[in-house]
């Protein structure tokens, strides 16, 4: 789980500091918008991986029911204008997830 942490963690990075540096230099914002993809990307894998591991946890079912209206919004209705703030809304709920369930290393001699 911690692996999976640090690695979410990064992928939810990369666009961020992308995003932050093309606002100086502006050849960046091509990657920070692929970045994003990538991250969703993974972190769908993650949510799978996550399911199979804590079937029992709720949350991890209404990011699912997220990123399904979120293509159902983008793809079926057309609405792109309209979910610009899901993504990132997601990628901060399922990194919520993680966090919240992890439990705590013991630091046991």
């Amino acid at each position: 789980m911690k692996n999976l942490r640090g690695f979410n963690n990064f992928v939810v990075l990369v666009p961020i500091v992308l995003g932050l540096i093309g606002c100086i230099e502006n050849s960046l914002w091509g990657f920070a918008l692929l970045s994003t993809m990538i991250t969703g990307f993974v972190q769908v894998v993650f949510a799978i991986c996550y399911a199979a591991d804590n079937p029992n946890n709720k949350h991890i079912y209404i990011y699912f029911s997220g990123v399904a209206i979120f293509f159902i919004l983008w793809f079926a209705l057309s609405l792109t204008e309209y979910i610009a703030w899901m993504p990132p809304v997601l990628a901060l709920y399922l990194t919520g997830i993680f966090y919240s369930n992890s439990k705590p290393e013991s630091h046991e001699p």
